[in-house]
């Protein structure tokens, strides 16, 4: 059967963060692009109106448990720790056909995977943050390149932020941010108290600041300022945090690009001219194989998905794949002075506050990061389902107790081990012949930071008037931060990326996600993978 399409001069594979810049560099040069994509959408039945406060839904909508629980109640039925249990209703789609086409078994690594439009960047906390020349020389990146890929992406997608004790670590050097948004009186409160005793802080390793976030304070084409409805967790209908499918909409407008959904891609084979990728229907709607042909091939699907496919393709089934992944702890605290008082009117979900731990006197220190919630516009039952109390008894208290809680996200760095590796192996129950396994555990150098991160801030945070109440470690993989399957590699060998992002043993074959990157720090890699997608597509077209 000959492919359907053969007269592009790329196909990229993927519409998330990556896929979505990667395609818009080659567009803007004049390239033709065919985007294949799982293409899983919300449904609007269960998107809720828009305009609507959190509040204003919760005391006045008939409708509401469709988006706050969902009609089979699957955000109480999911069990906690599963992949995709932390998503709520509307957007549960995330993980649509997940179950059937990405295959995954391990007891001590749980991914989230996606093959929805926007991947999984429908998810993403907006956080931007920006690796140091460090950082980005031992994920194996150009440092000077990616810097103007980060100024590039804000340009594109909008950033707030502001100089403080966190600019290191986020928003960085970068022109044209728009304004922080406002705090809520919680976290007000909390940053008040930081700022008075600002130097003991930093003399214990602890900085706190305003997150650099992709959420708008200012309009911008087809986009709107955040409007406090605090409804974050659930609907995009302002368009106020930036989503991938923002950046999508602009391109299905554009004669050079062509977008194909309900398409799953399992494998592709390189010839003389142009490389084939095959693939199947997503939703099962069509039992064919699917084909397609284009001049070059860029994978954007994700460091674990991109995997797959290169696995698959050059006969990598059985082979040890390295993973890298941020280990996580969610972290409750308590404001006793703000028990029992108001938040606010202008409330969003959003991380409030940035937070990290960097001991001070070393050489090269590297540092634990995270971010700092509001607990407001989540259902208590996820706190009181963790609590070590009777679920009656624990969401009396947290009632009592919301507005003083904080919800603190901290994560670790990671660097590749043998002891950490995914693995595809043949199944003949699966669609695609194969499914993943993994086994990862943290290093002894990670329990020692985390051991350290979670003390300094157990100790010092009541200095400024926050408890710790309890500590929760994250699954491996619940950071949903993935990394370094297939590295950069300055020498060429099997399985691994040129500098410029070509898969080595191949000539038409490029990858522009996180697969490469050889380190992960304690940050969020979005902001560093939109920047690298741009990058790895502009040294594709540059000589045209």
């Amino acid at each position: 059967m000959p492919p359907e399409r053969q007269d592009v001069d790329f196909i990229v594979v993927g519409s998330g963060m990556a896929g979505v810049h990667a395609a818009q560099t080659l567009v803007d040069a004049g390239a033709r692009v065919l985007m294949l994509d799982g293409g899983a959408t919300a449904q609007p039945a269960t998107e809720p109106p828009a305009g609507k406060s959190f509040v204003a839904l919760r005391q006045n909508d008939r409708e509401q448990h469709r988006y706050f629980l969902g009609d089979r109640l699957e955000a109480i039925a999911t069990p906690a720790g599963r992949p995709g249990s932390q998503l709520t209703p509307t957007r549960r789609f995330i993980v649509d056909h997940v179950d059937r086409w990405l295959r995954f078994h391990s007891d001590s690594f749980a991914p989230m995977e996606s093959l929805a439009l926007g991947g999984l960047g429908n998810a993403w906390g907006a956080g931007c943050y920006h690796f140091s020349d460090r950082d980005l020389e031992d994920a194996g990146l150009p440092a000077a390149e990616i810097r103007s890929g980060y100024q590039l992406i804000a340009d594109r997608i909008g950033v707030q932020g502001e100089d403080d004790d966190t600019s290191a670590f986020c928003g960085g050097p970068i022109q044209r941010l728009q304004p922080v948004m406002d705090m809520d009186a919680a976290a007000s409160a909390l940053y008040a108290r930081y700022r008075s005793r600002r130097q003991a802080m930093l003399a214990r390793g602890l900085h706190m600041g305003r997150p650099a976030l992709a959420v708008l304070t200012r309009p911008m084409p087809g986009r709107e300022p955040v409007a406090f409805h605090n409804m974050d967790f659930y609907a995009d209908n302002e368009r106020t945090a930036y989503r991938p499918w923002c950046t999508l909409d602009v391109l299905r407008r554009n004669p050079l690009f062509e977008y194909r959904g309900d398409v799953v891609v399992t494998d592709f084979v390189e010839s003389a001219d142009r490389v084939t990728v095959s693939g199947r229907s997503a939703s099962g709607s069509d039992p064919r194989a699917l084909q397609f042909a284009g001049r070059s091939l860029v994978l954007c699907s994700g460091a674990i998905g991109t995997m797959r496919i290169v696995a698959r393709s050059l006969n990598g089934m059985d082979r040890a794949f390295p993973i890298l992944t941020n280990p996580c702890d969610y972290l409750l605290g308590i404001q006793p002075a703000r028990i029992g008082k108001s938040l606010g009117e202008r409330l969003s979900s959003f991380a409030q506050l940035a937070l990290f731990y960097r001991p001070r006197g070393e050489e090269h220190p590297v540092f634990s990061g995270g971010s700092v919630y509001t607990y407001q516009a989540l259902m208590l039952f996820r706190l009181a389902r963790e609590a070590p109390l009777s679920f009656a008894l624990s969401r009396d208290l947290l009632q009592f107790l919301q507005t003083s809680l904080l919800m603190i996200g901290m994560t670790y760095p990671d660097w590749p081990t043998r002891d950490n590796f995914l693995k595809l192996t043949p199944d003949r129950d699966s669609p695609t012949g194969d499914t993943l396994t993994a086994a990862y555990r943290m290093s002894e150098r990670q329990e020692m930071m985390r051991t350290r991160t979670l003390g300094a801030i157990r100790r010092h945070l009541p200095g400024i008037g926050c408890w710790i109440a309890s500590a929760v470690r994250g699954k491996n993989g619940f950071s949903s931060h993935y990394a370094g399957t297939v590295p950069y590699s300055p020498d060429e060998r099997p399985f691994a990326l040129a500098p410029n992002g070509r898969l080595y043993g191949t000539g038409r074959v490029y990858v522009a996600d996180s697969a490469g990157f050889r380190f992960l720090p304690a940050l969020g890699l979005t902001w560093t993978i939109m920047a690298n997608a741009h990058r790895v597509a502009r040294g594709l077209v540059a000589p045209r």
